[in-house]
């Protein structure tokens, strides 16, 4: 126990009085409060701290904060739950010092995508992109459990202040389905000290709308007759565009070996195709006469 002559009612007037010691440190505890205290360091500074036994009968402290940043009532209700903490068997200083330790986002953002984008992600080149342009130079070096709700949104906003209205929308799913993972995994969630997800409850900043637009029958025309005047593989892309309606990316991505040119048919693989599920394509004979040539 602290030496009575360190135990007095603690409260605003009391504590100011205080005054540091000669050398090194003193510690005054409250009267009540048994745990509750105040360190004083020979230069005057003031902190507030909380001591207790672990479950393994272990002396350990932890430090609130410095008073007056801290005043007394903030600090004693901060004891308290620190207090409660204990009695429910966790290790207030013991999860500090490994919350000091926990991962920086950069090195959680690289695990992600090592880990989850890279292998289930068919855009996970746009995720990396989004990552190192927006999230990296902002949260990079801060602890992934450190980063807040305000921090987020802040981020969001100067994304869409530059013009990127959409983007903004866009880095917050990649965001929120990050963390996401990593709270679905004990292990990462451990290793990185993380216990929510701090984008919950940000809402997207930008209405989206799907697209309306299409072509005319005009437009069709003058594309059709420009791509069949040009040789490029480009050009006849955008002629299989119209002869399958496939979209471009698989149209890019057609392999020889998913292509049936006898019997008419074009089986796109589950890995390429957008909802992952295999899909097959009549092929007209315009289609095939163009593959073939």
């Amino acid at each position: 126990m602290p030496p009575t002559k360190h135990r007095i009612p603690f409260n605003d007037r009391k504590i100011k009085s205080l005054r540091p010691p000669a050398v090194g440190q003193v510690e005054w505890w409250d009267e009540t409060f048994p745990g509750f205290g105040l360190r004083i360091s020979c230069g005057g500074r003031k902190s507030f701290v909380y001591r207790y036994r672990n479950e393994q009968g272990k002396k350990k402290r932890v430090t609130i904060g410095p008073y007056p940043a801290w005043s007394e009532g903030k600090a004693r209700e901060e004891a308290r739950r620190i207090a409660s903490s204990v009695v429910d068997g966790n290790d207030p200083a013991a999860d500090k010092k490994a919350a000091r330790g926990a991962g920086t986002f950069k090195e959680l953002s690289d695990l992600y995508m090592e880990k989850h984008a890279k292998p289930n992600k068919r855009s996970w080149k746009k995720d990396r992109m989004a990552i190192d342009r927006d999230l990296v130079p902002v949260f990079g070096s801060m602890k992934a459990n450190g980063i807040t709700q305000e921090d987020v949104e802040a981020l969001l906003e100067d994304i869409r202040d530059r013009g990127a209205p959409i983007q903004s929308n866009r880095t917050l799913e990649i965001f929120r389905g990050m963390y996401n993972w990593a709270l679905s995994l004990a292990k990462v969630r451990r290793e990185y000290q993380l216990n929510t997800n701090p984008s919950l409850g940000v809402k997207k900043l930008s209405a989206e709308h799907q697209r309306e637009r299409v072509l005319s029958m005009g437009e069709i025309k003058k594309i059709w007759e420009a791509a069949e005047a040009d040789t490029s593989h480009t050009a006849k892309s955008f002629l299989l565009h119209f002869m399958t309606a496939q979209r471009g990316g698989e149209i890019h991505t057609m392999r020889w070996k998913d292509v049936d040119l006898a019997e008419g048919w074009w089986t796109i693989p589950g890995e390429r195709s957008k909802n992952t599920l295999p899909h097959r394509v009549p092929l007209t004979a315009d289609a095939v006469s163009l593959l073939e040539d």
